[in-house]
């Protein structure tokens, strides 16, 4: 299983440090949500694996599958300035993440997803435990508003409470979601089948 790092700030060090704790494959990889990296063919470069950078994509970022399912996230290319290797990259629409992990939050989905009250040990380097008043804050950064489009039909969209409201802690909630889906773990909210 692949350990995911946000990508977003500083993305050339993120590339290397992932790179650095990675190992080499010359196989592709079969996920079991059903995407596949590289998506067809064969390498033509070793692949790095163990450490995969992620991205998130307010635009949104849909993927299909070889067997027809649409997912919220997709596996592509870094543009790491590595050239003897390829690094897979994890994309993500933060829209639909958003969306998830209300329902999961809100107990409508059949997958628990809580906050545990004791945090487990932490030993490693860099390890940040958040008390649960600044967890809970980050994790409520975004609210969902109706926004009229030029035609008048209303789109429910999420927004930031504002500029200076901090929202790190949820941005990581969302990755983990979004590796969680990778992995399957989520069957419930991993994808929509593109024939309904």
């Amino acid at each position: 299983m692949d350990v995911g790092v946000d990508s977003g700030f500083n993305t050339q060090a993120v590339y290397d440090a992932c790179a650095e704790h990675s190992q080499s494959s010359s196989s592709p990889i079969n996920y079991p949500c059903g995407l596949r990296y590289p998506p067809e063919g064969g390498l033509r470069k070793l692949m790095l694996i163990g450490w995969m950078p992620m991205k998130g994509r307010e635009t949104g970022a849909r993927f299909t599958s070889k067997t027809g399912s649409i997912h919220p996230f997709g596996i592509t290319t870094s543009t790491s300035m590595r050239t003897d290797v390829v690094q897979p990259l994890l994309v993500f629409d933060t829209e639909h993440m958003r969306e998830v992990l209300q329902r999961l939050r809100k107990g409508s989905e059949s997958n628990q997803w809580t906050v545990c009250s004791l945090p487990a040990p932490l030993d490693a380097e860099g390890a940040f435990a958040a008390d649960s008043d600044t967890y809970w804050k980050h994790l409520d950064s975004h609210v969902l508003k109706p926004t009229a489009n030029r035609s008048g039909r209303i789109k429910h969209l999420w927004f930031k409470r504002n500029t200076r409201w901090p929202d790190h802690l949820h941005d990581c909630e969302l990755m983990q979601l979004a590796m969680v889906m990778l992995w399957n773990d989520l069957k419930s909210s991993t994808a929509e089948n593109s024939g309904s």
